[in-house]
């Protein structure tokens, strides 16, 4: 059983596979095979071409920031659910960004590079116009988390987590402990049958 690293995560339909089903939808639109990953390669290019932004991305490769953006190119342009809490998944994954300094100046940029992006893929106006709207609650956070909420949530977050990873091993050692048993009671009744067996032919 594979641990949780995060106590937020993104929707099932929001993962990896979302995203490939999301560029099918544009591509559909765009005509191009290569569309999506063009559209993000120049996003990833004009964030370390940008003063403001180059500082802040300069340290990650490209292939990596690129890998990271393709999950906001996807939040961008789907719903997520209204109880979705933005801003735990945040800080979680991106708690590095407060000490840098990241405020919502910041994500008006990259929101901005965002839009140039999507806007060479000849967007459905309908989706290019719910961008913002979508990206709004991420704003929101950077507008009004300082690094020492992000510090206090952190500390009690990796409580919360070892609490779940001592009760996910715990788990995992009874389910061990089950098949043994079952392994055992198995070979048991097999060894029965042999003797039964065995006593028949004698």
């Amino acid at each position: 059983m594979a641990s949780k690293k995060y106590k937020v995560e993104l929707p099932a339909e929001l993962r990896d596979e979302g995203y490939q089903e999301i560029k099918v939808s544009l591509l559909s639109k765009a005509g191009d095979p290569n569309a999506v990953d063009v559209a993000i390669n120049g996003f990833v290019d004009a964030l370390f071409n940008d003063d403001e932004l180059k500082p802040i991305f300069e340290k990650y490769s490209k292939p990596h920031l690129k890998a990271h953006q393709q999950r906001l190119f996807l939040m961008a342009i789907t719903d997520l659910p209204a109880d979705f809490d933005y801003k735990s998944f945040i800080m979680e994954r991106h708690y590095k960004l407060f000490d840098k300094g990241v405020n919502e100046k910041h994500f008006d940029l990259m929101v901005k590079y965002l839009n140039e992006a999507l806007a060479t893929l000849s967007v459905d106006p309908e989706i290019a116009g719910g961008i913002n709207a979508h990206l709004a609650p991420f704003r929101d956070v950077f507008e009004t988390t300082s690094p020492d909420d992000v510090k206090g949530y952190l500390k009690k977050s990796i409580g919360s987590l070892h609490m779940i990873r001592i009760a996910q091993a715990k788990r995992q050692r009874e389910q061990e402990i089950e098949e043994h048993n079952r392994r055992a009671s198995m070979g048991s009744t097999f060894s029965e049958q042999t003797d039964m067996k065995s006593e028949e032919l004698g």
